[in-house]
């Protein structure tokens, strides 16, 4: 697990996975639409 006190991000790999924990639910959708084409192609996003 890594943690950035200055982007208070947590970031958590696990097997060829990882979560990642944003202080907002702002920060997160600016992340999920830079990131799209990371994210899982199931209907559900596991």
């Amino acid at each position: 697990m890594f943690l950035s006190e200055s982007k208070k991000w947590i970031y958590a790999p696990y097997d060829g996975r990882a979560d990642i924990v944003l202080q907002s639910e702002i920060k997160r959708d600016e992340i999920k639409k830079k990131y799209v084409a990371w994210l899982s192609q199931h209907p559900e996003g596991l």
